[in-house]
């Protein structure tokens, strides 16, 4: 139900044991090229004077790096991040469209609990409700999160 690489991780290892290969991501999180290691030659006494990584087999980066898709969240995560620091470090309150922040990644639960903390602080109670109720119909990654909006919704009555 939820992805693997949710955008979140920074580093993504694939093993070949068979022919002691491995393969590390390169930025943007795991979508980079994955450059290739073999382990016998990073291990072997001669290391300086081999080749220390084997570009004949780099696997490409992901093609979703080229798609709007990508280019939203990117968009999505700066707003995302300006508004998390005017929550969390009283920043000074940050300039953006609630509808073009949402447009941008309607389908996370993170869209809507966000909006809803930042309406909470300005005392813009009914929008809280609403944002936190929304963020509940979406997937949610843990009950402790479900639990923490329920607790806002609780304040809020």
């Amino acid at each position: 139900h939820h992805a693997i690489n949710q955008l979140l991780a920074h580093h993504g290892v694939v093993f070949e044991p068979s022919k002691l290969n491995m393969w590390i991501s390169t930025p943007p999180y795991q979508m980079g090229d994955f450059i290739c290691y073999n382990l016998d030659s990073i291990f072997s006494k001669d290391w300086n004077n081999n080749n220390k990584t084997n570009f004949m087999q780099i696997i490409e980066k992901d093609s979703f790096l080229y798609h709007q898709e990508y280019l939203d969240f990117e968009e999505w995560k700066k707003t995302k991040n300006k508004i998390t620091d005017y929550l969390l470090f009283n920043t000074m309150k940050p300039i953006f469209n609630i509808d073009a922040f949402i447009s941008l990644n309607p389908e996370s639960y993170n869209t809507y609990f966000i909006l809803g903390r930042y309406y909470f602080k300005q005392g813009h109670y009914e929008d809280a409700k609403q944002m936190f109720k929304i963020a509940l119909t979406k997937s949610l990654p843990s009950q402790s999160l479900k639990n923490e909006i329920d607790n806002y919704l609780i304040d809020l009555k």
